[in-house]
Parts: structure tokens; sequence; C-alpha cells
């Protein structure tokens, strides 16, 4: 009896998408006797952010039958030799757009899918073994997940909900619409992270609104969906994987009616989340200096007349090109001092309306370095506050409803980046108390491997810095191997306790005898499948 599996790949831009191609190239390379692989018998799937770059593309490529070894290495070249963000910003000055993130659905279309719709996936849900898939955002209208999902056509559901719900419950998009949408529009939507981008709007900003056979459709809105990225709700993507349980339940003849059942005898969460706070995180900035804005007055006061004085010395002797020097200083001296002019009226008009009385004269008086530091450490709180803050209680709040359910037991692995780390990973506290053998203690290699995966930040670019330390490489690789490690963490357990297991389990564990010879490899040789997947590349 072959599995259900699921896996949800966790935001985290270029860190989470690079580990979690490494994890999807593991479970391709993983296979047994008979051809059978690992990723072949994965049925759901469920993205964010950062985890939609990789789950988007993989899906393209299952659609067009392309999944190969090598075709993991061809999207790794994509990600690290491939400028996404320079072409968006560009783009913006040079046409005096107003939307970053409509820039970056161009720079993915050009990279990733070359205007490729949703109806692609949507064609092959019925068929093959990917039977669920959801990329997810957040409608910001709401606060609700938003999801761009394809579902395998539920038999026994009323037909308004056989494909489940693509949105969410108070903004529904049809089947036939959602096919229309593209690619890069719901990679766009699902990594719209706050401060980093504006909203992308539904349909104003999509390729639809061109659509003149959907007029009627588009016509009809009254009012946006501003979407944004769906790691503000859930980062790690558990949610639709427990929905996409539940519409399997409503066909599964196991559940019998049971809503409780699981359907899934595997969910893998990969998740590259950090695993603490860095400490440099919560510093406060401090700049020191007197300097202030009515000092600054003064000197652009000074300059200007200064300048006035010199344009009158060289109009009397011709000195063209000093008359002509101070007169471009003067002038912009003088649009210096308009501005301040203008500023300081606005305050002015501000505080008459604001409920606390301060004389515009002492906030001019006010440390320029000071008010530097107000501003940057108000960035970074309101940063820290969207990436750990409130990041940290959705994360724990998803795993509670995988692991504080007992129908789970026994039926879930969680694939962290840092677990392998020697300061943040969980397997001395398992080796100590006797839940893992010595064999699957990692290497300092693999220790340090992950240390560079882990500490890398949440962009959606590598850096010179990124590369010369080989941080993608370390991603890549990072993925394999952490993989491999709790699949056979997961057997080794399913060894001693097979409770809430059924004999598509012990089809899970006939992988066992691979993993223990990858695990060796690993051991030797971190990146051996990483020198594999290019030399592979190279010859084809």
């Amino acid at each position: 009896m072959k599995p259900e599996i699921a896996i949800a790949l966790s935001g985290g831009g270029y860190r989470a998408a690079l580990f979690h191609l490494g994890t999807l190239s593991y479970l391709q390379h993983l296979k047994l006797e008979n051809g059978d692989t690992f990723l072949g018998n994965i049925n759901t799937i469920s993205t964010i952010s950062g985890g939609t770059i990789t789950g988007l593309w993989y899906m393209l490529q299952y659609a067009n039958d392309n999944v190969r070894e090598f075709s993991f290495w061809e999207f790794y070249d994509k990600l690290c030799n491939n400028d996404i963000i320079t072409p968006s910003i560009k783009n913006l000055l040079s046409t005096n757009s107003q939307s970053l993130i409509k820039e970056m659905i161009k720079s993915y279309d050009r990279v990733f899918f070359e205007n490729v719709h949703f109806d692609i996936i949507q064609n092959i849900i019925d068929s093959g073994h990917i039977h669920h898939f959801s990329a997810n955002g957040t409608d910001f209208s709401n606060g609700y997940a938003f999801r761009f999902q394809a579902s395998r056509k539920i038999v026994n559901a009323d037909p308004q909900y056989n494909r489940g719900i693509i949105g969410n419950n108070e903004h529904r998009i049809p089947w036939s619409i959602a096919g229309k949408i593209k690619l890069s529009e719901i990679l766009a939507a699902s990594s719209c992270f706050p401060g980093g981008f504006e909203p992308l709007y539904f349909p104003t900003d999509f390729e639809l609104m061109t659509n003149v056979d959907i007029q009627d459709y588009t016509k009809a809105f009254t009012t946006e969906i501003p979407l944004m990225d769906g790691g503000i709700v859930d980062n790690q993507g558990i949610e639709p994987i427990l929905l996409a349980n539940t519409q399997m339940q409503y066909d599964d003849k196991r559940a019998n009616g049971n809503r409780n059942f699981p359907c899934h005898d595997l969910i893998i969460v990969s998740d590259v989340s950090y695993p603490k706070t860095k400490s440099t995180d919560n510093k406060k900035i401090v700049m020191n200096g007197k300097f202030n804005l009515n000092k600054l007055d003064y000197i652009i006061a000074f300059i200007f007349l200064l300048s006035i004085i010199v344009i009158l010395f060289a109009y009397y002797y011709s000195y063209d090109r000093i008359f002509g020097f101070f007169l471009c200083i003067a002038i912009i001296m003088f649009f210096f001092r308009v501005a301040s002019f203008v500023l300081k009226n606005l305050l002015v008009k501000y505080l008459k309306k604001a409920p606390i009385r301060i004389d515009i004269n002492m906030v001019w008086k006010y440390s320029i370095a000071n008010i530097i530091s107000l501003l940057l450490n108000r960035e970074r709180s309101l940063i820290h506050l969207l990436k750990v803050i409130f990041m940290k209680p959705i994360r724990q709040m998803r795993y509670k409803a995988l692991y504080e359910d007992e129908k789970w037991k026994n039926r879930r692995i969680t694939n962290t980046i840092y677990e392998l780390t020697a300061n943040y990973g969980s397997w001395k506290n398992k080796l100590n108390k006797g839940r893992i053998p010595e064999w699957l203690v990692p290497t300092e290699e693999m220790q340090k491997i992950s240390k560079i995966a882990t500490e890398m930040d949440t962009t959606l670019w590598f850096t010179a810095d990124d590369k010369l330390n080989e941080t993608p490489e370390a991603l890549f690789a990072c993925g394999q191997y952490n993989i491999c490690m709790n699949l056979l963490e997961y057997i080794n357990k399913l060894k001693t306790d097979m409770t809430n297991t059924t004999a598509a389990h012990k089809y899970i564990m006939q992988f066992e005898n691979q993993l223990m010879d990858d695990w060796r490899k690993f051991k030797d040789n971190p990146k051996w499948l990483v020198k594999y997947l290019r030399e592979s590349n190279i010859k084809d």
C-alpha cells in the first residue's frame, strides 16, 4: 500500500527556496529498487513565500513531466545566477511605476515561469500523484489566509465545495478564473512581505484585467483585495495541509464519515525559521552629535549669502566660471532654504492639531543624530515585531495543531534548517535522552554547513559574500542531508512504536537501506549529492 504524504515548504526568501530545493532533490534521489521515488509518493504540497518559489517551479516541472534529478540543479543555477531585484527596481524608476511588486512579477516571469498560467497545474491535479497543491498568501482586508489552490475534485461534496475554496470564505475565486492567473502573480502575492513591498491588489494588479473574455467578472469587483505574504498568518504552511486532509475524508473509504480521520500517512514540515533572535537584533542604535536643524538653517543661509557676494564680485570682474559655479550653489541653497521653510510650516500646522503642545523651535534644536537614532530604532523594532514577535506565536500555534493532535502521532516529521547546528540543534538533547542512536550524530562539517545555511538573512538575492562563503551550496546540501537524517530518525522510531500506522508506513520503511547508505556518504562528504547533481547536469 503506497502512502499519502504531504509536505509544507515554509517561507524565508532564498534561504527557504534553496533549502527546500535541496530537500525535494533528495526525495527525488531516494528510490526503491523498483524505481519508485519518495518524491513520487507526495500527494499534497503547501507553500509559503520563499517556499512558493520552489513549490511552483516543481509543480511546473511536474506538469510538464520534467522531474529529473538534474533539473533540480538547473533551478539551483537559476536561483544563484539571476538577479531579479535590480531589473525590477530599474523598471520601477525608469517607467515611473508606483508598484515594485508588479515589477517583480515581470522578473519572476523572465527568470522562472515565462508567463505560464495556473491552469497548467489545474489540468493535472485529477490525474497525477499530486492531488492537492496550495500556494498561500494573506488577505490584508480581513487578516485571513488566501489560498491559490488546485485540489482534486471531491465526488461526495456539494458542487460549490468540490474543489475546495480558492481564496478564502469572504473572497472566493472561481476555478475557471483562477486558471487564468499567472504563476508569477501567485508567487508575488505569496512573497509580498510588508515593508519590502506594497500589497498586490486582486484583480486590478493581475493580468486578468486585460482579458476580454472575463470582463464581466473583473468589472463586477467594487473593492480590490490587498494580498500580501502568506507567512503573516502561517509561515509554515501547515493549515492548508490539514484542510486538504479534511477534503480527502469525503472520498476516503477508510474515513467512513469520520471527520477526525488522518488520511495523510505522513506530513513533512520543511521549515527555515530562525531558531532564536539574533542578539544584535535587539541592540539599541545610538548616534552621537549635537548638530541640529537650526544650525543647518544658519549654515544654509550663510552659504547662500556668501554665494551672492561671490556672484556679485565675479560678475563685476567678469569671472564667468566662478560666477556660474556660485550661481548654482546659490540656487541649491535657496531651494534648501525654501524646503526648510515649507517643512517647518507644515510641522507647525500639524503640531497645532496635536494634543501635545510643542514649540517648533524645540524640534529644530533637537540633534539630527538623535532624530536618525529614533527613526532607525523604530524601523528595527517594527521589523523585529513582524519577523519575530508576531511570527513566533503563530508558528507555535500552527505546530500545536499538528503535534498536540493524537491522530498525527507517528505521522509527522519536522525538517528544520538549524537542527544539525552545534548551538541550536536538537540532536544533542535527543542523543543524551537516547532518542537517536550514535550513528545519527552529525559530523563537525555538517554542523558548520548547517550554521552557514541557518544564518543567511531572509532576502531575495545572494550577495557576493554569500557566494564567497558558499552559502547557496550550504543551503542546498543542508536540505538534502537534513531530510535524510529526519527520515532515518522517523523510521528508527517506528521500529519501536508502530501505533497509529498502516501498511503504508511499512512501505516508507523500505527506503531505510538507501537512507543508511546515503547518510554514510553525507557523513563522509555533506556535499556529495550537490557534486553529483552538478556533474550530472554538465554531462546532460
